[in-house]
């Protein structure tokens, strides 16, 4: 399902026989797709539940029935999202790591699909890269923003970390053979 990949780029740009012989690689999750679509219901069913309550706030003007009606509006909520929980789906599941070849004769030529294979990350990757993509991931569907975005962010942080602690350890480096004065 196009809708359940999140990640994908040609592996051999440089070396790709003048673009007629790609290597594409893709990340996906399964049911990603539905997962996005979850998580867009549930702040919806937020947004209407908020507005429900206040209406009826306005309309009560009973306080101590108030309470009770906020009460029974919150548990229905909550009832809906549990039944509608896209982190329990999230968790089942594990990132694809798929690669296709694609090969055409020449730039006019039809593209053909001469190889396929696919991995679950818990083979292909530590469990340590396989906390981060899926962190990423996760990051990703509750802020809703792009992951190419995320993913470039989370680059950077970590470019800036290795900077700084490198710098500092030069910096010790260079400052422990200093004479004090």
């Amino acid at each position: 399902n196009p809708d359940d990949v999140f990640l994908s780029f040609v592996s051999n740009p440089e070396q790709c026989d003048s673009g007629n012989d790609l290597h594409l690689v893709t990340f996906s999750l399964p049911k990603l797709g539905q997962l996005k679509n979850m998580v867009k219901e549930n702040k919806k069913l937020a947004s209407e539940t908020q507005e429900n309550i206040k209406e009826r706030i306005i309309a009560e003007k009973d306080k101590s029935k108030r309470k009770v009606i906020v009460t029974e509006m919150l548990k229905e909520y909550k009832a809906k999202v549990s039944s509608n929980n896209p982190i329990t789906l999230f968790k089942q599941n594990e990132i694809l790591i798929g690669n296709f070849r694609f090969m055409r004769d020449s730039p006019t030529s039809q593209w053909t699909i001469t190889e396929v294979a696919q991995i679950n990350s818990l083979q292909a990757w530590s469990t340590i890269f396989k906390i981060r993509w899926k962190a990423r991931l996760a990051l990703s569907l509750k802020t809703e923003y792009d992951f190419y975005t995320l993913l470039r962010v989370d680059y950077m942080t970590d470019h800036l970390y290795i900077s700084f602690l490198t710098a500092f350890l030069l910096y010790q480096v260079l400052m422990a053979g200093a004479p004090l004065s």
